[in-house]
């Protein structure tokens, strides 16, 4: 079902990283980003008949985030990947899929060069 889901992003040309029914949506801007959040939550409380935990969603800066105990940070340049502070006991090893699909490059790939200016 949640791969309508990604059809459904991919249609709308959003760049976006999903891993079972956690999805990161990446934007340029805030204004921008709360309005996809609120439309992709009709779409999937209306479409899919799925329910979206409104106090878990939210519209943040990458370095706020925390998605699957992993969070994204700038240093040189350059958009990384590394393990979340209050999740010290996971090893990027241990979640070969994310390493695969959150690598250093994901986000340079997808245009985004700074993170000041992404929000998810």
């Amino acid at each position: 079902m949640l791969n309508e889901l990604d059809k459904e992003l991919g249609r709308r040309g959003l760049q976006f990283v999903r891993y079972a029914d956690d999805c990161v949506i990446f934007e340029k801007s805030k204004k921008a980003a709360n309005r996809i959040m609120e439309n992709i939550t009709r779409y999937i409380e209306i479409k899919l008949k799925l329910k979206v935990n409104r106090e878990k969603s939210k519209v943040d800066r990458p370095w706020r985030i925390k998605y699957l105990g992993f969070s994204f940070y700038q240093a040189k340049g350059k958009i990384e990947i590394r393990v979340h502070p209050r999740k010290s006991y996971w090893r990027k090893s241990n979640s070969p899929i994310l390493s695969k699909s959150l690598n250093n490059k994901t986000l340079e790939r997808l245009g985004y060069k700074s993170l000041s200016s992404v929000y998810c």
